[in-house]
């Protein structure tokens, strides 16, 4: 047997073949008379080996070659093939629109194969998870399983996010294809200089012309994501394929990441399945879009579903989720998600900064409902894959950590929690790191009366408030961040609890009820103003005072809202453990530019920016956000 590096480097299990035949640029014809272009990687195994397709904007070559060769090794056939309109693929690429025919044309293709033996597994992340979901529900009992990693079925309500626009992801997404097509040495320039062009696009005013500076050239679908801004239109529907979920009968793996771009979207999949009664498992780590520990984590946890469900050794988790928790640097195991046992706990805003716990006894389950993510709402290290082991949660070192005791858990049964792994800043006694019900904390002032004023900012649009970490498409600018510059800028409150008497255990959904009165700033105080966004993002503040990011989202106000009505942010969901000693913070502020795109604060349609205009919000009682706090 060769040398295996890339199985070693990803944790594959041993390769069966050393040896792989690859035949590169397959013709695939498809019912138009395009021809897409394929590569079939097939082991040198005699008798008949399952199929694993991937269908990709992204090319063919390196490093999703590598990958291809490994998975083959381990005895599948992997057909690569270059979607419509890129690559070598003939035809015009319009993305989302014709990928259900072209996947359905490309599995007929497949039948009349002599290697082919009616065993079909579909992976890949993002764009190429997408696709998947294009052809499952129609693929018959051929399908038997598929592994979607940080993506959704429909890609609509993650273009506009909270009701805005994902400016970000949209226009680099944009730039990424585009540059595949031009020449290599130009765009690597483009690269090491920090894509400036692409930096002039995204803060161009008006937004349709961001393209043009961008690339140089007006991009189609840029154009028409903008004027389609309902991700209820027949346009997005036409493209999406949620309502095809209930008819998907393969076994799913789904694993997304706490800063992905697609996440509440990808948790809301999930739901849709467990809804028509399937059995999804779900793994959720540390991850933003582009983590290389993403990357390394789902090829081994992918590899090991296929092979499970193909006759292969491997054996299924019992517990269908499983999540890591940061602050714990753990796994943590369930039975769903979100987890049954999580209570949401309400902490108000409250006047001089501070945030306040509110008793939870006042507070119901019912008062939460565990809302389905919707276009409404994604270590201590600041690199959280550094605190990562893609090995299973048994394989967490116990000499490197204490061993939590279950004794506490009110269910046992339920989860196990993981093995923490305690900062040494922390100063924390390893006895005390069993997990406490999170009900005592330092005394707290009275809360503010309602329709008090709490504090407040005034946005502008010309300087908007920027993106500072939190999930981004492009790596290096994603995750945790050290939020302190960002929380020294005059347009970004933050109120901050008391140093916490004990530790808190916040998994599930999170959401936040701030109620506003939003005023024309430079134009008179008493004007109202109609057009307004409100970003919240929930921290951790550490012993050093720095300010960790964990969770955030934006919501764009109705104009035709109730004034006195808290508007309704739903922040991406998240499993943490905020440290007895630490301190929760959150941040109010008017937008997260080029995340969200700028409200101008006129009403303008998206791409229409001509005006710009101030927003002064002051934040009322009450406001407030709810935490899922597990026992």
């Amino acid at each position: 047997m060769r040398l295996d590096p890339v199985g070693r480097l990803l944790k594959l299990p041993p390769a069966v073949s050393g040896r792989v035949r690859v035949t590169r640029g397959v013709p695939i014809r498809m019912r138009d008379g395009a021809n897409l272009r394929a590569d079939h990687y097939a082991p040198a195994i005699d008798g008949e080996v399952p199929t694993v397709l991937v269908r990709t904007p992204y090319g063919r070559g390196a490093p999703v070659s590598i990958l291809c060769r490994a998975v083959a090794q381990r005895g599948f056939n992997v057909l690569i093939q270059s979607c419509r309109g890129t690559g070598d693929s003939s035809g015009t690429f319009e993305p989302l629109l014709q990928e259900r025919e072209d996947g359905l044309d490309t599995l007929d293709w497949l039948r009349r194969q002599p290697w082919y033996d009616g065993r079909l597994l579909t992976y890949g992340p993002s764009y190429v998870g997408f696709v998947q979901w294009a052809l499952a529900a129609e693929a018959g009992d051929e399908l038997k399983a598929m592994a979607t990693i940080v993506t959704a079925s429909d890609f609509g309500p993650p273009t506009y996010a909270g009701g805005a626009f994902s400016l970000d992801t949209v226009l680099t997404w944009s730039a990424l294809l585009e540059a595949q097509r031009g020449p290599r040495l130009e765009n690597a320039v483009e690269l090491l200089r920090g894509q400036p062009r692409l930096q002039r696009g995204l803060a161009r005013v008006p937004m349709a012309e961001a393209d043009r500076v961008t690339v140089g050239a007006e991009i189609e679908f840029f154009q028409r994501w903008l004027a389609e801004a309902d991700p209820a239109s027949s346009y997005w529907t036409q493209r999406g394929h949620a309502h095809r979920l209930p008819h998907v009968a393969a076994p799913v793996l789904m694993i997304g990441g706490w800063y992905d771009i697609f996440l509440p979207w990808q948790l809301a999949d999930y739901t849709a399945l467990r809804a028509a009664g399937q059995q999804p498992h779900l793994t959720i780590g540390p991850w933003h879009h582009g983590s290389a520990g993403l990357f390394q984590h789902s090829a081994a946890e992918a590899v090991a579903w296929f092979r499970a469900h193909t006759g292969g050794p491997e054996q299924i988790r019992d517990r269908p989720v499983r999540v890591h928790v940061g602050g714990a640097e753990g796994w943590l195991e369930l039975t769903d998600w979100p987890p049954p046992s999580s209570t949401p706990q309400r902490w108000h805003l409250a006047k001089s900064a501070t945030l306040t716990p509110d008793d939870p006894d006042l507070l119901t389950p019912d008062e939460l409902g565990w809302p389905t993510p919707s276009p409404a709402t994604a270590s201590r290290s600041a690199d959280p894959e550094q605190a990562l082991s893609p090995a299973p949660a048994q394989a967490l070192s116990p000499t490197s950590a204490p061993t939590l005791s279950r004794a506490s858990l009110p269910n046992p049964d339920e989860s196990d929690w993981p093995t923490p792994t305690p900062a040494p800043a922390n100063g924390m006694d390893p006895d005390e790191l069993d997990w406490p019900t999170p009900t005592a904390f330092v005394a707290t002032p009275a809360l503010p009366d309602e329709g008090d004023v709490l504090d407040s900012f005034v946005y502008d649009p010309k300087d908007p408030t920027p993106a500072l970490g939190g999930p981004r498409l492009i790596g290096k600018i994603a995750g945790r961040r050290d939020n302190r510059p960002l929380e020294a800028r005059s347009d970004v409150l933050t109120f901050t609890s008391a140093p916490l008497v004990e530790a808190l255990n916040v998994v599930g959904p999170v959401s936040a009820h701030i109620t506003v009165r939003a005023t024309t700033a430079g134009r008179g105080e008493d004007a109202p103003a109609a057009y307004f966004d409100v970003f919240v993002r929930l921290c951790e503040v550490d012993d050093q005072g720095r300010s960790w990011n964990i969770c955030d989202g934006l919501a764009r106000a109705a104009t035709d809202r109730d004034p006195a009505a808290p508007i309704h942010v739903e922040l991406w969901p998240t499993a943490y453990r905020f440290a007895a000693g630490r301190r929760i913070r959150i941040q109010v502020s008017g937008g997260a530019h080029p995340r969200f795109s700028r409200n101008p604060g006129t009403g303008a349609p998206l791409g229409h920016e001509l005006e710009l205009r101030k927003v002064r919000q002051e934040i009322l009682a009450p406001s407030y956000v709810l935490l899922p706090v597990a026992p």
